[in-house]
């Protein structure tokens, strides 16, 4: 890095009056904090830097961070890249928090952390994301497999929401939450292996889904910033085969019953997480008989218990 500052100097010494020069640094082999970004953005812009750009190497998302805190308080324009997987959350958030440029690739060159640029412009459209955008999103791992982003983005501006749905490859939930405290990030999604261990970061559970041991959603409550843990898994995926057992039903010419079609039916379920236990609770509690198959017995176990201390079933 001093290499590449001192070449700078050279070259800003004898900047052409028309021209603006981007001093540029890469970042690597330690947990880059404020301080560290702070006192090297100094430096950069002491000699006659117009734009700065920092390159990070992150290997928590967590790490994102303190970019996003350089990009809110940076004097010069600045372009910020966190690179690695966990570091997606830079180029689409860089909008809101004052970040100069974003990065995309050709779909057909991948880059980890970086966008398409296809979904920077079709899925994301960055040119909406202001200050005042909300952010939601996807804590799972991994995470690069759901389609959140390409059904909630269109839905919030359909609705005229200012809000922007990402993918956030999370390895730690406790230190997710206890990193990202802010207003901003408004509510979560949450997938695999996350939705039992989530339940311990929420402030308040709903009944539901304390009595099914895991959590999907959550949302930050606007009026004290408590985050509320709810599940939506159950009842969602529940009411999906009641329905389409009902059309079956129908096109054999049977009369459908007013209880549901899952009553008194065996119900086998494969997995034993945070999906499985929501399945099971929901079958269960429409009158089938549910059998569990898990290749780790500790955990149907546990999916077991929660139903027995359930006052539903």
């Amino acid at each position: 890095m001093e290499y590449e500052v001192a070449s700078d100097i050279a070259i800003a010494e004898h900047k052409p009056l028309n021209s603006q020069i981007i001093v540029s640094s890469y970042v690597n082999g330690s947990k880059p904090s404020s301080e560290k970004l702070s006192n090297l953005i100094a430096c950069m812009q002491s000699i006659g830097a117009d734009v700065i750009k920092l390159i990070v190497e992150v290997h928590n998302i967590i790490d994102v961070a303190p970019i996003f805190h350089m990009l809110t308080h940076c004097q010069v324009p600045l372009i910020a890249t966190a690179v690695g997987s966990r570091g997606l959350i830079s180029q689409l958030l860089a909008p809101k928090f004052g970040g100069f440029l974003v990065y995309g690739y050709l779909k057909s060159h991948p880059i980890p952390g970086l966008p398409t640029l296809v979904s920077l412009k079709q899925t994301y459209e960055l040119e909406h994301v202001n200050e005042y955008t909300k952010i939601f999103g996807l804590i799972s791992n991994p995470v690069g497999h759901s389609k959140g982003p390409i059904l909630h983005n269109p839905a919030l501006r359909h609705i005229r929401y200012n809000g922007i749905y990402v993918p956030m490859m999370v390895d730690n939930v406790n230190e997710f939450f206890q990193t990202y405290t802010s207003m901003d990030f408004a509510g979560f999604s949450v997938g695999i292996p996350h939705k039992e261990e989530v339940v311990k970061c929420c402030d308040e559970v709903h009944p539901l889904a304390k009595s099914i041991g895991a959590v999907n959603t959550i949302v930050r409550r606007p009026s004290d910033g408590k985050l509320i843990g709810y599940n939506t898994d159950s009842e969602a995926c529940i009411t999906a085969i009641e329905d389409a057992l009902r059309e079956r039903e129908v096109a054999n010419g049977v009369v459908p019953h007013a209880s549901s079609p899952i009553s008194g039916k065996l119900f086998v379920l494969v997995g034993a997480g945070g999906a499985g236990r929501a399945l099971a609770f929901g079958a269960k509690d429409r009158g089938a008989r549910v059998v569990i198959f898990n290749r780790n017995y500790e955990s149907k176990s546990s999916c077991i218990g929660s139903f027995r201390r359930s006052s539903t079933v």
